[in-house]
Order: structure tokens, then C-alpha cells, then sequence
């Protein structure tokens, strides 16, 4: 297994070392963890794509509406996960919190102020809802539990986890179809050798995108 992922490892650095190219400041660049991308590939602005391909001013003059008709969709797309994601999390913590003794319970609430996603994110992108989604041990070892607790608290959190991951594959492909449409409509105004660049973009986030699933299922093993 450790060999997989050190393979797996590998082929999501390539694939960011491609993508980084078009977008040298996106979040999703900085890891191969597993963590969902952003999907800022062209959504943050024209800047960034102009760069990347060396756009021409007619080109950013047509390029530039149908990006910003995207914005609002991908926001609707990451808001609607945000909402879907917090209402699991607060019922998940909702049957937890009455297992716990009351100095749990305050480390609890402390911990659930520094990953509220209103203090932690001001650009609209929906949590990544990890501090419990990464299993039981971080938990008992953050909050101390009993065996006892433990035994009550697995099965809320083995509950909650296909739903999270549901919430996240329907968000990623909603935003993909977006970014599939605006690809769509962004060749034909592009050169030859730059449709070249976007095709490679798009194969090597695709590869980072199947790496970083493979790497979630050899993990659980």
C-alpha cells in the first residue's frame, strides 16, 4: 500500500506541476493530499488565463464575458455545498455532544469556532470539513475520549461520512460541467498551439483529480 501511494504521490505532483502553469496562485496547486480542488482553474479572472496563454487583447475582450458569466454559477454550486455540508456537521455534533463531559464539550465548541468557514474563508469557498471527517483517532486523541465514548461515537461518524463524500463528488461535478461548458466555449476562440495548452491543463487535472480519489481508496485500506 505504501508503495501505491508513493506512486500515486508522484503522479499528482505531475499533474500540479502541468496545471500550475495556468494557475501559479490556485489553492489546489499547494497539495496531493486528497483534499477536493477549488476549481479556480479560470474562475478567479482573466489574468491569470492571459498569462497562461498569452491572450491577445481581442481574445480577452471575447474570453472575458463568458468567464464572468461562470462566477455566479460556480459560487450558487459552492454555496449550495457549504449549506448541505454544515447541516450534517451540526447534526453529527448535535448527538455528539451529549457524550462528552462538560470540559469536552467546551473544547468541542473551541474547535468548532476556528473551523467555522465564515472566519476561516472570505472568498466563498465551501469548507473542507475535515476535523472529524478523518476518523475516530484524531478526535479521541483531540478530545481525550473514553472507550466508552468511542464506542458511542464510531457509528455517528461512520454515518455521516458517505454523506459528506456524496455532498462532495455532485459539488465537484456541477462545477466541472460549468468548467467543461466554459472550455467548451473558450477554444474556438483560441490559436492552435493554445487549445494545445488547454487540452494539457485539463488532461493533467483530470489525472490529479483520478490520483487524488485512488489515494482516498488506498488510505482506507
Amino acid at each position: 500500500m505504501k508503495l501505491r501511494l508513493l506512486t500515486l504521490t508522484a503522479a499528482c505532483t505531475a499533474a500540479l506541476a502541468t496545471t500550475s502553469i495556468a494557475s501559479p496562485q490556485d489553492p489546489a496547486a499547494k497539495d496531493c493530499s486528497g483534499n477536493s480542488p477549488r476549481h479556480h482553474q479560470w474562475g478567479d479572472g482573466l489574468e491569470h488565463m492571459t498569462k497562461a496563454f498569452d491572450l491577445t487583447a481581442d481574445q480577452q475582450a471575447k474570453i472575458s464575458p463568458i468567464l464572468e458569466q461562470a462566477k455566479p454559477q460556480i459560487a450558487a454550486a459552492r454555496q449550495e455545498a457549504r449549506q448541505e455540508m454544515t447541516a450534517i456537521h451540526d447534526n453529527t455534533r448535535s448527538q455528539i455532544r451529549p457524550l462528552l463531559t462538560a470540559a469536552q464539550q467546551t473544547k468541542l465548541d473551541a474547535i468548532q469556532k476556528a473551523h467555522d468557514p465564515a472566519a476561516n474563508d472570505s472568498r466563498g469557498n465551501w469548507p473542507r470539513h475535515r476535523h472529524w471527517g478523518n476518523g475516530l483517532a484524531h478526535m479521541t486523541k483531540t478530545l481525550d475520549l473514553t472507550a466508552e465514548q468511542q464506542a458511542k461515537i464510531a457509528p455517528i461518524l461512520e454515518q455521516a461520512k458517505p454523506q459528506i463524500m456524496a455532498i462532495r463528488q455532485e459539488s465537484g461535478q456541477k462545477i466541472k460541467t460549468i468548467r467543461d461548458s466554459i472550455s467548451s466555449q473558450l477554444r474556438p476562440l483560441l490559436t492552435a498551439p493554445q487549445q494545445a495548452k488547454l487540452d494539457a491543463i485539463q488532461k493533467a487535472r483530470e489525472d490529479m483529480r483520478k490520483a487524488r480519489q485512488e489515494m482516498r481508496e488506498v488510505a482506507k485500506q
